[in-house]
Formats: structure tokens, C-alpha cells, sequence
């Protein structure tokens, strides 16, 4: 018995490995600020040209910013319908449409960075938009309203300022730049297949910045939110009550792309497009050309007129 899970564990490595070499790679950024070439000067000097360097930085863990990010519905039921009918509804299918490719880097907790490719997506009729891909064994289908999505261009505008201008922190911490550029609330949908998502959650999505090796990527972390399909009594503590936590690896030009999709001029292109008015809707009233003519009446005949009592 313990040979054959040894087999397998075995297996499945080999097979993760062939699948990870099989994708092709795209071009990674490179950045240099300068601090690869000086390796040899002392201690001192690093210090001091580490504290030299400043970053773009946002108050986003203040209170009044925080309500302003969260305020409102956004997601609202009767909004995140779109243009489906009731089947489509009743079935928990077509909830978007995949616009153009898109691909985003993502890192196994043991292993390297590999490509993995998905969509770029929109919901008709609303102003939401996102993108799809496979994370681990489930496809999750992270989207973005309008509020929301000026915070993501925001955070990738920041992201090149600081990339352009030399001010990314090579030394620091994964757990403060993921989260420097802001965050907002997101909509998932997700499920085992991208076709039918019975699953969706209202994850809080932070963006920043992580260095893996000597190489920059823009960050897009999803953390762990409750799965609002599912029974919270009954299933309290299950692997389906809960979404596990996500991060997306983007180099400048996936960023950009994204960013330039999420704009509010393309997105309001598209609602525009989508959006079916209430008019088109209602029935069509339908009178005829001409009226037919009215049956003849009979004309009204005098009434005898009763006679006057004469005097004696």
C-alpha cells in the first residue's frame, strides 16, 4: 500500500513538471536600479541607499478610505444578472463572455513561476469586467465594477511611475509591497469548469509589487473570502466554504493590457453596446390603417304628441 501512494505522489510530480515545461514563457521585465553592480561596497552604503529610495505610497488602511472603497452595492443580484435569461439564470451559465486572451504568471508553493493563459472578460449590460483562468484544479473568474476598476488602472499607473522612475524596493517585504498600491472589493465567480460556476464570493483584492529573483512583477492578491453559494450552517468548515487565497504574477505589459481593457472608456463602450433598453422590450401596439364603416341607423321617428283637454 505504501508503495503504490509512493507510486503516485511520483506520478503526479512528473506529470505537474512536464505540464509547467510545456507552456511557453513570455518575456519577463527587467529592471536595474543600479544595486546589482555595487555588490561590493559596505554595509553602510546599502543602508543608506536603501533608506535614499522612495516609494510611492497610499493611505489605504485609514478609515474614511476604507468606507469610501466599500460604500455602496456594486454587486447587487439584480445588476450581476446582465443581459442572461432565465435559463441561463436557472443554470448558472453564460454569467460572462470572454473578449480577447490574456495571461497572468502564477507560483505553486513549492516551485517556480509558469505562464498560464485565460481571458479577459466581460459582463454585458453592466460595468463589470475581469478576467479567467485556471488557479490550482478550479477556474476562478475575478471581476471588477467601475469603482473597483479605476483603483486596479490606478494601482498599475503607480506600479510604472515607480518601475520607470527606480523607486521599487528590491529588499523589501513581500507581505508590505503586495499590498502598497491599494485594494478594493472584488466579485469571483469560480467552479470546477470556466462553463458552469456554481460559486461565487466578494473577495477584498489588494495590488502591489513582488520581486521574484531579480525581476519585478505587478501583484494582484486575492484573499480568502467565504463562498456565498454554499449553506454556512451545513457546510461550516468544508473546502467548499470558503475561496483560497490567489495571487496573479504581471509583468508591464500584461498589466498594461488589463488596465487599458478595465478603462472606463472601453468598459462604457461595451456597456453601451450590451445594454438592452426597456423600450426594445415592450410589446408593440398595432391599430388599423383605416376604421370599417358604422352599420346605418334608423332615424328617429316624431313621437305622437298627447292632445290638450279642451274647456267646456
Amino acid at each position: 500500500m505504501k508503495k503504490s501512494f509512493a507510486a503516485a505522489a511520483a506520478i503526479t510530480m512528473l506529470c505537474a513538471a512536464a505540464f509547467c515545461a510545456d507552456v511557453p514563457q513570455e518575456p519577463v521585465d527587467v529592471y536595474d536600479d543600479g544595486s546589482q553592480a555595487e555588490l561590493s561596497e559596505s554595509e553602510s552604503d546599502s543602508a543608506k541607499k536603501s533608506s535614499d529610495k522612495k516609494e510611492t505610497k497610499i493611505k489605504w488602511n485609514t478609515k474614511a478610505n476604507k468606507e469610501a472603497a466599500m460604500s455602496g452595492d456594486p454587486y447587487n443580484q439584480k445588476k450581476m444578472r446582465g443581459n442572461r435569461n432565465f435559463g441561463e439564470r436557472l443554470l448558472n451559465t453564460n454569467k460572462f463572455t470572454k473578449m480577447d486572451p490574456f495571461s497572468a504568471y502564477l507560483k505553486p508553493t513549492l516551485g517556480k513561476l509558469f505562464l498560464r493563459k485565460g481571458s479577459l472578460i466581460y459582463r454585458e449590460g453592466t460595468d463589470i469586467g475581469g478576467f479567467v483562468m485556471y488557479y490550482d484544479s478550479s477556474a476562478y473568474a475575478l471581476q471588477f465594477a467601475q469603482s473597483a476598476r479605476r483603483v486596479l488602472c490606478s494601482a498599475v499607473e503607480s506600479y510604472y511611475k515607480d518601475f520607470d522612475e527606480k523607486r521599487l524596493d528590491r529588499n523589501g517585504k513581500a507581505s508590505k509591497t503586495r499590498g502598497v498600491y491599494g485594494f478594493c472589493e472584488g466579485y469571483e465567480d469560480f467552479g470546477v469548469v470556466s462553463g458552469m460556476m456554481t460559486n461565487y464570493s466578494r473577495p477584498i483584492v489588494h495590488f502591489g509589487y513582488i520581486f521574484d529573483k531579480n525581476t519585478p512583477y505587478f501583484t494582484i492578491n486575492v484573499r480568502r473570502a467565504k463562498n456565498l453559494a454554499v449553506n454556512e450552517k451545513t457546510e461550516e468548515g468544508s473546502l467548499k466554504a470558503n475561496t483560497i487565497e490567489q495571487t496573479y504574477y504581471l509583468t508591464k505589459a500584461q498589466a498594461k493590457k488589463l488596465s487599458v481593457f478595465l478603462s472606463d472608456e472601453n468598459i462604457g463602450a461595451l456597456q453601451m453596446a450590451t445594454t438592452v433598453e426597456a423600450s426594445v422590450e415592450d410589446p408593440d401596439a398595432y391599430q388599423e390603417a383605416y376604421e370599417s364603416p358604422a352599420e346605418p341607423q334608423p332615424e328617429p321617428q316624431p313621437q305622437p304628441q298627447p292632445e290638450e283637454k279642451r274647456e267646456e
